[in-house]
């Protein structure tokens, strides 16, 4: 009985002493062990991954082949948005943009420049603390300039 009592007292203290090793000591200032910082998660990745994620089959309004998903959720009072869209690339001097639309009454705002990725998809993230509910549509237009009017539509889509 005095052994079990002995062994675990010694398992105790060693235990201890090793935990006290990795922390540190209080009081002492030596260097802070290396902590791997957590990338947070991209907005494809929040959206991909959240329950009541609404999608969007972005089909071409214009004559081109363009193809294309758009995404919206809501979760706590944020709306995440996003957009990959395959595409040719824009005529030179144009860029790629795109909107929340609200049909009725027509309202519509930009949700930025799409841009392309490594795999030759155009991508566009959103994020706003404004839920937007009654904007349903997703629309990618071409733009000679950056502004608060649509140009040429490209590829739209209703949010299901």
């Amino acid at each position: 009985m005095n052994k079990i009592i002995l062994v675990t007292g010694a398992i105790l203290v060693l235990g201890g002493a090793l935990f006290l090793w990795q922390i540190g000591l209080p009081g002492y200032t030596g260097s802070v062990p290396y902590v791997e910082e957590v990338e947070e998660a991209s907005i494809f990745e929040r959206i991909l991954s959240g329950n009541g994620t609404q999608k969007a089959v972005l089909e071409p309004v214009d004559e081109s082949n363009s193809r294309g998903l758009g995404y919206r959720f809501v979760q706590d009072g944020t709306m995440l948005h996003a957009v990959a869209a395959r595409m040719e690339d824009p005529l030179e001097g144009t860029v790629y943009e795109g909107w929340l639309v609200q049909p009725e009454p027509l309202r519509f705002f930009s949700t930025g420049v799409l841009e392309k990725n490594e795999q030759g998809e155009w991508v566009l993230e959103f994020e706003s603390q404004e839920e937007y509910p009654s904007y349903t549509r997703v629309m990618i237009t071409r733009e000679f300039m950056v502004d608060e009017t649509p140009e040429a539509h490209i590829l739209e889509g209703d949010l299901f």
